[in-house]
């Protein structure tokens, strides 16, 4: 996913340690998304350090392009919202996310 992609108002970091502080999560579920989060933000981080270095593999490359023309495609098509940039599903009227109006369906 690209770091613009999932847009969100709170980071899952901030959501979990809320969740655990909270007592909705439990220390072992805890440590297990915070395990998760943290390989898959290192796995991010691992991916833009060879793309700055240009060692980025053919495959990877290709992907990374397949993402971006989805994302592209699906800002053209008004299915990514504006207010939080949710991906709709493409004729959605409304973002399934936080119900704004997307723009590039008419409202009715």
């Amino acid at each position: 996913m690209l770091p613009w992609s999932g847009r969100r108002t709170s980071s899952p970091r901030r959501k979990r340690a809320s969740a655990w502080r909270s007592g909705k999560l439990d220390e072992e579920d805890y440590r297990s998304l915070k395990g998760e989060l943290t390989a898959e933000a290192l796995a991010a981080l691992e991916a833009d350090e060879q793309a700055r270095s240009g060692t980025v593999s053919g495959a990877a490359a290709a992907a990374l392009e397949a993402e971006i023309a989805e994302a592209r495609a699906g800002l053209r098509s008004g299915a990514v919202c504006s207010d939080c940039g949710f991906a709709n599903e493409p004729g959605s009227r409304f973002c399934s996310s936080c119900g704004h109006v997307l723009h590039g369906v008419p409202a009715a």
